[in-house]
């Protein structure tokens, strides 16, 4: 594993909130597990969007773009319609125009999905936490390389014993 943050195992609320600051970034696993209410998605429920610790929520809109597809296929139009319209009361959807060339940056230098580019993208030039449900890739590419970059800056929450 390559994250370094200390105490990923805690099960203290306290400890969680401190290492992922009050201003977060989420990326689509995360999300889409929340949407569909699986037994991961109703912790992030309670831990993410109702932690009263945390104030702001942030997402790139090609996040807004997967869910929309991932919605749309998955049930419907107007499901999807409805959820995204639903999210932006929740969620503060960056545009993209502030944080492109981090975006860019990112995916010439590393084999990421565009969108995982994206959600690093905004945390970096938001100095924050992007919070990921846990993704191989990312982990796989970043220990291969030894790059300690985004060590600080990806959390995986089911790293913590909260999500377990």
């Amino acid at each position: 594993m390559f994250q370094k943050y200390e105490n990923r195992r805690a099960l203290d609320l306290k400890i969680f909130n401190k290492t992922i600051g009050s201003e977060i970034v989420v990326d689509t696993g995360l999300l889409v597990n929340y949407l569909e209410g699986t037994e991961l998605g109703e912790k992030i429920k309670e831990f993410i969007f109702k932690n009263e610790f945390i104030s702001s929520i942030l997402a790139t809109p090609v996040l807004g773009i997967e869910v929309y597809y991932i919605l749309r296929r998955k049930y419907s139009k107007e499901f999807a319609i409805e959820t995204i319209k639903k999210l932006q009361n929740t969620i503060t959807f960056v545009p993209l125009e502030e944080y492109l060339s981090d975006c860019g940056e990112i995916k010439a230098k590393h084999p990421f999905a565009l969108s995982d580019c994206c959600t690093l993208g905004l945390a970096q030039f938001m100095d924050l936490k992007a919070l990921f449900v846990h993704e191989r890739e990312i982990d796989n590419h970043l220990q291969r390389i030894g790059s300690d970059q985004f060590t600080q800056r990806i959390i995986f929450i089911d790293d913590f014993e909260l999500f377990k």
